[in-house]
């Protein structure tokens, strides 16, 4: 129980940082060059997507530009994927004893599921 805690809580952390950084990085300078860092190292290794050259985008109606190269060419939240997997990793963590601690993963989902239908309107 203890390795797949483990695993779920270190790739859901990083699937959660790399998306964020790729996402910050893009948002501060849709031109910026993401390197070869650790992180996209990581990634490659975990996912198998190289790093991006270049970020690919999307002009939309509104006006903000949408991402669609990195981690974001796997599924439109990747970050929010790593944090479901962290918070699934932190409720096996506690065991089946109580349900209390899955309050927060149910809690989670339902949060998302409501940005979802939110940002779709």
């Amino acid at each position: 129980m203890l390795i797949i805690w483990s695993c779920l809580c270190i790739s859901g952390f990083l699937l959660f940082r790399i998306a964020n950084l790729q996402k910050g990085y893009f948002s501060y300078d849709t031109s910026y060059v993401w390197s070869l860092t650790c992180y996209n190292c990581i990634l490659k290794v975990l996912v198998g997507i190289y790093h991006c050259n270049t970020p690919k985008y999307i002009k939309t109606k509104c006006g903000p530009k949408f991402l669609y190269s990195g981690c974001w060419s796997i599924a439109r939240c990747m970050n929010l994927t790593g944090d479901i997997l962290q918070s699934i990793g932190w409720c096996l963590l506690c065991s089946f004893n109580h349900f209390i601690p899955y309050t927060y993963i149910i809690y989670l989902i339902l949060c998302f599921i409501h940005r979802e239908r939110r940002d779709n309107e």
